[in-house]
């Protein structure tokens, strides 16, 4: 699956036509290695470079839709979850991609209606957008991570960024990366 058909997913799940190619608004800070914040905050710089896309609103029927509290999230990959940690907004769920190259994709800041080592197949509900506790605008947080994998002592933010056994890729090409090179 790649990022368009991952997106086609993602709005059908929400009752949203799929309109174009490329419906997702990306400002600068929401895209994969971006260093800068996109959110009113006193930081401008992010603490590292942006492990992902933030997916925040979309181009719908009636011009600009901003996600929404609520909005169902689906996993992009078969496979199983392997880790639900808290991240800064909600919760983020570790899905290892049981096809192809072996990768993890995060999910961050949803309300997870799945439990640790559920199968899940591609399109398979994983929650919901949670609703706001901060100042940053409601947004799905999407991370494609590859590499040895089996290194993580847990499935955590804090550990995937201390050790170099593994790596953040682009979800853009990430979604239905066949190798690792």
């Amino acid at each position: 699956m790649d990022f368009d058909q991952y997106v086609k997913l993602l709005l059908e799940a929400n009752g949203q036509a799929f309109r174009s190619s490329s419906p997702w608004i990306f400002t600068d800070g929401m895209g994969f290695g971006d260093e800068s914040v996109w959110w009113p905050s006193k930081l401008k710089v992010r603490p590292v470079p942006h492990e992902g896309l933030d997916l925040v609103s979309f181009r719908g029927d009636f011009g600009v839709k901003p996600l929404f509290a609520g909005f169902r999230v689906v996993s992009p990959v078969a496979g199983v979850v392997v880790g639900i940690c808290p991240d800064f907004l909600a919760e983020t769920v570790w899905i290892r991609s049981e096809t192809g190259v072996k990768k993890v994709i995060l999910l961050a800041h949803v309300d997870p209606a799945v439990t640790l080592g559920q199968r899940l197949g591609c399109g398979d509900p994983v929650g919901v957008i949670s609703y706001p506790v901060t100042n940053v605008p409601l947004h799905l947080h999407l991370s494609v991570l590859v590499g040895a994998l089996q290194s993580l002592p847990a499935m955590t933010w804090e550990d995937v960024h201390c050790t170099a056994q593994v790596k953040f890729i682009s979800p853009l090409s990430g979604l239905h990366r066949d190798s690792q090179s």
